[in-house]
Formats: C-alpha cells, sequence, structure tokens
C-alpha cells in the first residue's frame, strides 16, 4: 500500500501559498507517493488545479490529484482544458478525482444548479472524454485540449456512496477513493465496485484510495486549534512521515482491506471541508 499526504490548501491558517509549494518539495524528498487537495468553491481554499500544478513544478516524480473536485460546479470544457493541460504538465503524474458534491453553497456561488448536478456530471464526463480524444466539440471543428500522457483520457477516480459513483467509477474511471471514514466501511464499496468492475467486463483491478486523518503528535489539538502552518514550520514535515500511532494504526487497517492508496491529513486540514463532495451521487 502507498501512503501519500493531504496538501493543505483548505485551511484558513495557510496565508502565505509558497508554503503549498514547500510542502510538496519536502513530501517528493520523504518519499511520499502522491499529494492530494481538498476541493471546495464556498470557501476560502486555494483552488485545487493551480495548487497542483505549482507542486508539479516544484516536483518530479511525486503523484498529484484532486481528492476531490466539484466537477458540477465547473464548465466541462474548460475543466477537460485544465486536467489535461496538467497531466502533460506533469508528465502524467495527475489523477483527477471527481464527485457530485453535496454542499449546496459551492452551486450557489458558480450559479449551477444544485438538483440537477448528477445528470450534468454525466453529461459533463461524456463531453470531457470526446475532448480528450481530439474529437471537436459543440462550437468548433477542431481539437480544444492537449492531448493526455496516455492518448486516450487523463486518469479519473470517483468519490460517492451513490449507485451512479460506481457506474461511473466502470465507465470512466480507473478505480474509487474514500473521503474519510473506518477500512470496515470502504470494504462494502470495495466490493460493489469490483463486482460491478468485473460484470462490465473490464480488465485488471480497480484501484482504491482512502483518507485517512492523523495527529502531529498531540493527543488533542488545544483549545483554539493550531496553525497548520506554524506547527509545520515548527516540527518539520518529517514528523508526517508514518511515525505517529494513529497513522501506523490506519495503515495496518487499511493494508486489511486491501486498500492500494492511503491519503493522510491532519484534523485541521480534514475539517476545513474535507467531506464536501463525497455525500451525494
Amino acid at each position: 500500500m502507498k501512503i501519500g499526504l493531504g496538501l493543505p490548501n483548505a485551511d484558513k491558517s495557510v496565508t502565505k501559498g509558497r508554503l503549498l509549494v514547500d510542502i510538496a518539495r519536502r513530501a517528493e524528498a520523504l518519499g511520499f507517493s502522491s499529494l492530494a487537495t481538498i476541493g471546495r468553491v464556498a470557501y476560502p481554499n486555494y483552488e485545487e488545479l493551480v495548487t497542483l500544478a505549482a507542486a508539479a513544478g516544484a516536483t518530479e516524480r511525486i503523484g498529484l490529484g484532486t481528492d476531490i473536485l466539484l466537477a458540477a460546479t465547473r464548465e466541462p470544457v474548460q475543466l477537460a482544458k485544465q486536467a489535461a493541460s496538467l497531466d502533460q504538465i506533469s508528465g502524467g503524474r495527475f489523477v483527477l478525482g471527481i464527485g457530485t458534491g453535496a454542499r449546496p453553497d459551492d452551486f450557489a456561488v458558480t450559479g449551477t444548479d444544485f438538483k440537477t448536478r448528477g445528470r450534468r456530471l454525466d453529461a459533463a464526463l461524456e463531453l470531457m472524454h470526446s475532448a480528450w480524444r481530439g474529437e471537436p466539440v459543440p462550437g468548433t471543428s477542431h481539437p480544444v485540449t492537449p492531448r493526455p500522457v496516455n492518448g486516450r483520457a487523463v486518469p479519473l477516480i470517483f468519490g460517492g456512496g451513490a449507485d451512479a459513483v460506481v457506474r461511473r467509477v466502470v465507465k470512466y474511471g480507473i478505480g474509487y477513493t474514500q473521503g474519510g471514514g473506518t477500512p470496515e466501511s470502504l470494504k462494502p464499496m470495495m466490493d460493489r465496485v469490483n463486482g460491478a468492475w468485473t460484470a462490465a467486463g473490464r480488465g485488471g483491478k480497480p484501484e482504491f484510495r482512502a483518507l485517512g486523518v492523523f495527529r502531529l503528535r498531540r493527543r488533542e489539538p488545544p483549545r483554539g486549534g493550531v496553525e497548520p502552518a506554524r506547527l509545520l514550520r515548527r516540527v518539520g514535515t518529517a514528523r508526517l512521515a508514518g511515525r505517529d500511532q494513529d497513522g501506523r494504526r490506519s495503515e495496518r487497517a487499511h493494508q486489511g482491506v486491501r486498500g492500494d492508496r492511503l491519503r493522510r491529513a491532519d484534523p485541521f486540514h480534514n475539517r476545513a471541508g474535507g467531506r464536501a463532495g463525497r455525500a451525494a451521487g
């Protein structure tokens, strides 16, 4: 099982964006497998694709991913162009994690309809894949995005628990991501995805990712909280390299259900809206 690190792009205490680039460099040096961002719109987070593009330019090997991005709040052709650009700029290290979203305010501020988000996401996925294949989209007779590194599509993973999520994983994705919870709660979704994957005749196996929250050597956050930016500068990213007891227990438990990747995030980062996009299909 591979261990990744959550970039604190949704933490209000990160007032200097260059800290995210520094964390990306140090995470790669420490051997983490990947970096992932949290996606919100109606929240003062650093935008995910911009953050990961900066991380891509500062690193060479570490994987990059959105976990997750609220695709139904975005214009699909522009999203396809952005994702394909990041895929190419990173040398194929990027995985686009997608969810429908569960917070109405993320849709209200973008002028998109909350109730039709699932249907619109399905239509957007079709349009994005057409663009990635180099096919013209409505309004032009020319390709509109760079071709993805693999020549077919930007790799996708999906979060959520609805039947529609399983269908999207099987039709478009390389796997599934769990936005928090226990390994025991991941196992039923793994069974559903694996069953649908096999029934559809897809080759290979789907990839499973999960978010595990850990503490930075503190029993409980002090009253009023601790600013992660200050805490990271003080203790250093080396403290995030799998040495805490909570993290080791989480790793062993996820290995027990045969997960592929575990993304570790501090509790302050998760509290900033980490489950925003996973509840709905």
